[in-house]
């Protein structure tokens, strides 16, 4: 059954992202190889981190590819070449509290990101999960601004601008989503309290800010930026990893490298462990140093192409059910 009311209470089921090798048809001749290196490493990656999941115990759910699923899509407004590749569910889909969610994205290739993943959702509907989506939106080129990036004639938000804390649900409210996106959740999720995250969040949140537990947090940003709540919390500090690799095709990579932050994006599996990549070990040290002195264990995982894709293991993955509840955390 779904569940999840926060980042990091035990995890028991999950959805690991994957990649399209389809999608290779519709790449620039000129990148074509480079990119199915990196793909074929990356799917030997993502199994690697399958078994490791699994031999925790967690029930491991992955997408469902299709050739058809690289073909062009049109609507009245724009095309695309295929729909976006499938390593980041957590950008596009979330369970809040009992609701399965589906974004209104702000990627025109996301559009039709679900059907990797419908065979999962009816299956889950089917158990008595509740099933939701935000309303498409047109994508047409009005919704967007050079300035602002997006504007605000139809609701956007991706669902990685949500982080989940017990009954509040935070919410950053630009970057890839939007004023009328944020009013949307808040009337939709009436049950939480929403706390939109204004002062300098700007896009994921799993990109700028990890809960590891109450009291506990990984953040660049400095305590008076943060909720009240998380005042007197205890802070590991973290920095912007700075050097941008080549956008090639954002279909496969992320370029918001102004609001990434890697050593935020990790999974947690429960209060105490948190699932971190392998290169970490050269790239952050004294950051993993930070870590285990506050008792958090690093279960270290393969992941070689973090940097071309700008993916943590939080944007690999989609919670579907954790052991916490809906708790009012002082």
């Amino acid at each position: 059954m779904i569940n999840v009311y926060d980042d990091f209470s035990k995890l028991n089921e999950v959805i690991l992202g994957d990649v399209n090798t389809y999608l290779l048809d519709t790449v620039d001749m000129k990148y074509r190889q480079q990119i199915e290196d990196i793909f074929l490493q990356t799917k030997d990656d993502l199994n690697s981190i399958q078994t490791t999941l699994e031999g925790k115990g967690v029930k491991v759910h992955r997408p469902n590819i299709k050739k058809e699923f690289a073909k062009t899509i049109t609507t009245p407004t724009w095309n695309e070449h295929g729909i976006r590749n499938c390593l980041s569910p957590r950008d596009s889909f979330a369970v809040i509290g009992d609701v399965l969610l589906e974004a209104a994205s702000h990627k025109r290739s996301s559009h039709f990101e679900s059907l990797y993943y419908k065979d999962l959702f009816v299956d889950l509907f089917e158990q008595g999960g509740k099933w939701i989506s935000m309303p498409k939106p047109a994508l047409s080129d009005l919704s967007y601004d050079d300035e602002s990036y997006l504007t605000n004639i139809e609701p956007i938000m991706d669902t990685a601008q949500l982080a989940r804390f017990g009954s509040r649900l935070l919410v950053s409210t630009r970057g890839a989503g939007n004023r009328l996106g944020t009013e949307w959740i808040a009337r939709t999720f009436e049950n939480f309290e929403v706390v939109r995250m204004d002062s300098c969040f700007s896009g994921h949140l799993d990109a700028q800010i990890k809960i590891i537990r109450p009291g506990l947090m990984i953040s660049p940003y400095a305590r008076e930026k943060h909720p009240d709540f998380m005042q007197k919390w205890d802070i590991i500090p973290t920095k912007i990893y700075n050097t941008a690799p080549e956008i090639i095709d954002d279909r496969f990579q992320d370029d918001d490298w102004d609001n990434t932050y890697f050593q935020t994006s990790m999974l947690s599996y429960d209060e105490n462990t948190v699932f971190v990549f392998e290169h970490y070990k050269k790239l952050f040290p004294m950051f993993i140093k930070d870590m285990e002195s506050k008792g958090v264990e690093c279960v270290f995982i393969p992941f070689r192409h973090q940097h071309w894709f700008s993916q943590g293991s939080t944007c690999l993955t989609c919670d579907i059910n954790r052991s916490g509840g809906m708790e009012v955390y002082d």
